[in-house]
This record gives structure tokens, C-alpha cells and sequence, in this order.
């Protein structure tokens, strides 16, 4: 067409799309007009605005036009990515726009901008009261938990610098907490999860400084974009936390996926490269990361559905629940219990066990497992549980024959739990 004077196609991804999202602009009056094709880029296709205004421009040879191809992908993807930009701008209600509508999308893709700024303000220790709170007043606020796991090295590391304080916390970064985004409008903890179980291990400390975020200033970021905060807030490079893991990021992109997005879509790709990861979606970490994530995807179908925090039972924060299950299978009549990794199974450790409740007849032993991964968990189901389940059977009719004889039990702990969680 000859009104098309300025013509801007992006390099379409070498593996393929199978639609974009286009842009034309009025360069008389710089209004646009933003749409999503189903197609190829050389195809005869135009536009599907329904606007009579634009229509008559469109049409008009003596216009002055640009088009732009700006963004390919899927169909959904660009759905969002379109729904995204309109939305950005209220283009239905924008004078500098052409559009109708502002789209439409299946999900709601995280405004990796809008979310930057947040950072930006958070960062500047200026914008957002930072009040020194006594540290139990922590304790119960929910947070999101944006790493794989409770890390409980880096807890305790915590926890002895602060000890080498004598208990000041002042070193520390703030817990960062947005007002009424938790359940029933309570407080949410987006960044700190770790410095807070090192604040409450620690025997010294007292107080802690928390950053508190108004609801009003939030009221308008989705969970989604809360995680995408707390997991820029622990970016790469990082000299005073720890930065963020490949594991965190594999865990970034399930969560996207549980609202819809493809694994690979270029929203978690952008993501991943503002966390501080390298590569694309065809090298280095960022392909790493992609591929471990939809590899978990495939073969896990709880962590699927469920998309949850994975369970450290060596962290301090789950440790007390191991604790408490082997007392309540103690306090049981003729039961004594104890706890082991799947990872670190000990024959030994069950014998001295059951001699040591001998003279309290207790006969039957109850061996709560905890696995450190889901491969553990795989080859404990297949190889471990059934090799020791004939061994321990064995050991309990020896022990019947000499008057002794004792029965056991498998209890297997949980691996997953919801992400948005109290401090225990």
C-alpha cells in the first residue's frame, strides 16, 4: 500500500510463531492502532480494527502510515501480550488510540515495568516507612515464598551474624511486607523469609525492621506480580542476600504456567533475564532453566496442579514438624518412633532404638521419612522401601524367636505445602 511510508518488522524467533502483534501509526496525528494476527507476517493480511475512524485512514492513499511488527509467539501468548499493552495505556479511553477495546486474554501477564518501579521505590529506602518492630510480631505475617526452599544454611548464617551482634539486627535488610495483600486483609510478606527465621533462631535479637508497602500503593499488583517483586528484590548480583537460584527461577516459571503461560513464553524469558539469569530460550541458564521446569511439568503432576513450596525438613522453619510426628507416634501404647532421610536410611540407628525401649515394651517402631528431592522420593518407593521393608521383617521374626520381636512401620512426611505460609 502506498500510504504505508515507514515499514519497522522485528526478527521473527528462529523457532517459529504462529502469531504477532502488530502496530500501526498515523504519522499526521501519531494515533495508533494495536492488533494481533493469527498468521504469518507475508500473508494478505491488515487489520481487524472495527473502528470507522481508522477504517477511513487505512483506506485513505494519501495517508501517512508505519507498521510494526513488535512481538510473535503463540496465539494465547500474544492474546497477552496485546491485552497487555492496551491495558497499559486504557487504550478504549485513550484519545491516541484508535482501538475499541483494550483485548482480551486467558491470563493476565505480569507488567514486568510496573513491577521494576516497585522495586525501584522499595530500593530507595525513601518512599516506604521503615518502623523496628519487636521480632515475635513477625512471626505470624503470611508470606510468599518466591526460592525453591527454606534454605537452612543461609538461617543460620544469619542467625550467627547476628549472634556476633550481640542480637543487632541493623545489618540486616528490612522484612519487606505489603499491607492488607494477605489473607482476610492481613499483612504479606514478599521479601525476607529467610532473614526472619534467622531473626527468630537467633537467642539475642529483639527487634527487626520491617518496610511497610500501604495497600493503596499495591491495590492494583496482582500475586503474580507480587512474586515477580520478591523475586527481583533478590536479583542477581545481590552482595547483602542470597541471589536468586536456578531453583527459584525453575520455580517462577511453574507458577506462571499454573495460570496459563506457556513455559517458554518471552514474559518468563524477560523474567528470568531481569532476575540476573543468562542465555535465552536457546542457550545458557535461562534454557536450562526452561527445560528443567517443563520437565518437572511433565512428570510431576501434583507439583502441576499444586505448584507449591518445596519442604526443607533440615530447615529450622519444618524441622518441628518432624519432631512432633515421631512424639506423637511415641505417646502411642507398645510405639516407640524416630525420624531419618530416606537419602540416609540407618539400620543401626532402628536397632538402637528398639533396644533402648525395651523396657518399656514397645515392640513396634514407626520410621518417619522425609525426602531431600523428588528423585529420592522416586527411588526410595522403588528400590529403598521395598529392600529394607524385607530386611526390617526379617529382623522383627529374629527378634520374636528370642522373645524379642518387633514390627515397623513406614510414615512418609509430605514434600509439598501451599507457598503462602506463617513462620512456625
Amino acid at each position: 500500500m502506498s500510504n504505508i511510508i515507514e515499514t519497522i518488522i522485528a526478527p521473527a524467533p528462529s523457532e517459529g510463531y504462529s502469531s504477532y502483534v502488530y502496530r500501526y501509526t498515523n504519522l499526521e496525528n501519531s494515533k495508533m492502532y494495536l492488533g494481533i494476527h493469527k498468521g504469518d507476517v507475508v500473508d494478505a493480511y491488515k487489520h481487524s480494527s472495527t473502528c470507522k475512524e481508522f477504517a477511513a485512514v487505512f483506506a485513505n492513499p494519501e495517508s501517512k502510515l508505519r507498521f510494526e511488527v513488535i512481538g510473535y509467539g503463540s496465539y494465547e501468548e500474544m492474546q497477552c501480550e496485546e491485552s497487555t499493552r492496551l491495558n497499559k495505556v486504557d487504550a478504549r479511553n485513550n484519545s491516541k488510540y484508535y482501538n475499541k477495546t483494550n483485548g482480551s486474554s486467558r491470563y493476565r501477564q505480569p507488567d514486568l515495568d510496573k513491577c521494576q518501579e516497585m522495586v525501584k521505590l522499595i530500593e530507595s529506602r525513601t518512599v516506604f516507612p521503615i518502623v523496628e518492630e519487636e521480632k515475635e510480631t513477625v512471626r505470624d505475617f503470611e508470606s510468599i515464598q518466591c526460592r525453591y526452599q527454606h534454605d537452612d544454611k543461609m538461617q543460620r548464617l544469619i542467625r550467627d551474624f547476628i549472634e556476633d551482634e550481640n542480637g543487632s539486627t541493623k545489618k540486616c535488610n528490612p522484612l519487606i511486607v505489603f499491607e492488607g495483600r494477605g489473607s482476610e486483609g492481613s499483612f504479606l510478606l514478599v521479601d525476607g523469609n529467610t532473614t526472619r527465621a534467622g531473626v527468630l533462631m537467633s537467642k539475642h535479637a529483639v527487634y527487626i525492621d520491617v518496610m511497610y508497602i500501604p495497600e493503596e500503593d499495591s491495590n492494583d499488583l496482582t500475586i503474580s506480580e507480587l512474586r515477580l517483586i520478591g523475586n527481583l528484590l533478590n536479583r542477581r548480583p545481590d552482595v547483602v542476600k542470597k541471589s536468586a537460584s536456578p531453583a527459584d527461577g525453575i520455580k517462577f516459571v511453574i507458577e506462571n504456567v499454573k495460570l496459563g503461560m506457556a513455559h517458554n513464553a518471552m514474559s518468563n524469558v524477560k523474567a528470568l533475564k531481569a532476575f540476573g539469569f543468562t542465555g535465552s530460550l536457546k542457550k545458557g541458564e535461562i534454557k536450562t532453566i526452561l527445560k528443567d521446569a517443563k520437565h518437572i511439568l511433565d512428570k510431576d503432576e501434583e507439583l502441576s496442579e499444586r505448584g507449591n513450596l518445596f519442604i526443607n525438613y533440615k530447615s529450622d522453619t519444618h524441622k518441628n514438624r518432624l519432631v512432633t510426628t515421631v512424639e506423637q507416634y511415641t505417646a502411642m501404647k507398645q510405639t516407640c518412633s524416630l525420624y531419618m532421610s530416606s537419602e540416609k536410611f540407618s539400620l543401626e540407628r532402628i536397632v538402637e532404638k528398639i533396644e533402648g525401649t525395651k523396657s518399656f515394651n514397645k515392640n513396634h517402631i514407626v520410621i518417619v521419612i522425609h525426602h531431600p528431592n523428588k528423585d529420592q522420593k522416586t527411588k526410595w518407593t522403588s528400590e529403598i522401601a521395598p529392600k529394607w521393608t524385607k530386611i526390617l521383617t526379617n529382623c522383627g521374626r529374629d527378634y520374636y524367636s528370642t522373645g524379642n520381636g518387633f514390627t515397623h512401620e513406614f510414615v512418609e512426611m509430605p514434600m509439598w505445602e501451599t507457598d503462602t505460609t506463617a513462620a512456625s
